[in-house]
């Protein structure tokens, strides 16, 4: 239950990245209870219970013969949070300090406040998640080597993710930021990028997969997220991109990279057909791992499905939610609670509103602009 929670909550924490500084709490709080009750339950049982229709963990009856390789949550996790997101995004609008270069299809935004805090923010999430894929072996006792595999394949996807996405950034924004400048947040999300892609695929790749996946995710989340910008989507710290696009890469790679010896020992359970399995684990493997390895299409068709069914699912789900509080206009805060900041306008604990004074007349510079702005 514990390890379920922690990944239902990481799913709901990817949204708030996105809809950052100016998403009204109580709206996010609503889509919260819903992810938490309602949309990953779902997508969880359907995924990693022995009784879901797309599970591998069934003892028969599998999804065309293989069931969704998601074997730490790239799609169970990251595609449900980066969906949601998405949506969240599309019916809020841009923030108001943000501009578009339509010419060149770039988004101008407000700077990050602070370089430091975003590498301890990566440097920590990239430590839990070896915890977040080797654990996702069920038990270190007696799986010992795949909790390992899954750790390495994790630290190898992370820091492909990185230099990639560092490597393209210096190409791509030479125009832009100045010849031989080094962006550090294209490192820090090509870092998270490499993670996600891997999540799905940590135990049933071999190191050199996990570097090709670490580079494909670094790839994807650098399309996506000029695709966003020329389409003016305005996601604040790129979660759509890291989340959804690199999440969508690595599901899929599970069905081009699982090698087949990896996948009979990441799923023990079905090494001899037993628990009334009509196959034996080395028949599986035959069908069920990647299609560069010479196997069938059955994993890959799997992994297709998974998305088919799990992305309008979530899109729906939680796109009913954020439609309904934008119907009554409880999705958005107004422009002046945006202007001088969530913190000091809704999450200030100061009874005397000194310091929410004080940031407006700091903020906005006079009693005429702010009345305006309230009234927007």
């Amino acid at each position: 239950w514990l390890f379920q929670w922690a990944f239902a909550n990481t799913a709901a924490t990817i949204v708030s990245g996105a809809v950052a500084e100016r998403i009204a709490f109580k709206a996010y709080l609503a889509f919260v209870l819903l992810l938490s009750l309602l949309i990953y339950p779902a997508v969880v049982h359907w995924t990693w219970s022995q009784d879901g229709f797309m599970s591998a963990h069934r003892s028969g009856g599998r999804l065309l013969g293989c069931g969704v390789l998601d074997y730490a949550g790239s799609g169970v996790v990251h595609m449900t949070g980066g969906v949601s997101a998405l949506v969240a995004i599309l019916l809020l609008g841009p923030r108001d300090s943000v501009t578009f270069d339509k010419l060149e299809g770039r988004r101008k935004a407000p700077p990050g406040q602070s370089p430091s805090l975003q590498c301890l923010g990566v440097l920590a999430l990239w430590f839990g998640w070896f915890a977040f894929n080797g654990c996702s072996t069920g038990a270190i006792v007696g799986r010992e080597l795949q909790a390992a595999r899954a750790m390495a394949n994790t630290a190898i996807g992370g820091a492909a993710g990185g230099v990639t996405s560092l490597a393209i950034s210096a190409r791509a924004d030479q125009k832009n930021l100045g010849k031989g400048h080094l962006h550090i947040g294209s490192a820090l999300n090509g870092i998270l990028a490499g993670l996600v892609g891997i999540t799905a695929n940590c135990a049933t790749v071999r190191l050199e997969g996990a570097f090709v996946i670490g580079v494909g995710s670094a790839a994807a989340y650098w399309l996506s997220s000029r695709l966003l910008d020329r389409w003016e989507v305005d996601d604040v710290v790129g979660a759509v991109p890291v989340h959804l696009a690199a999440g969508s890469w690595g599901l899929l790679a599970a069905g081009l990279l699982t090698d087949p010896q990896l996948y009979r020992e990441a799923f023990p359970q079905h090494a001899s057909g037993g628990g009334g399995s009509e196959e034996s684990g080395e028949e599986l493997s035959d069908h069920c791992c990647g299609v560069l390895y010479g196997c069938s299409g059955n994993q890959f068709a799997a992994q297709l499905v998974f998305a088919s069914v799990t992305v309008p699912w979530i899109a729906l789900t939680s796109g009913g939610l954020f439609l309904l509080a934008h119907s009554r206009q409880e999705l958005r805060v107004t422009r002046l609670v945006e202007e001088v900041g969530l913190d000091q306008m809704i999450h200030n604990d100061d009874p005397n509103h000194a310091a929410e004074e004080s940031a407006m007349e700091l903020t906005l510079g006079g009693a005429a602009e702010t009345a305006a702005l309230g009234a927007y």
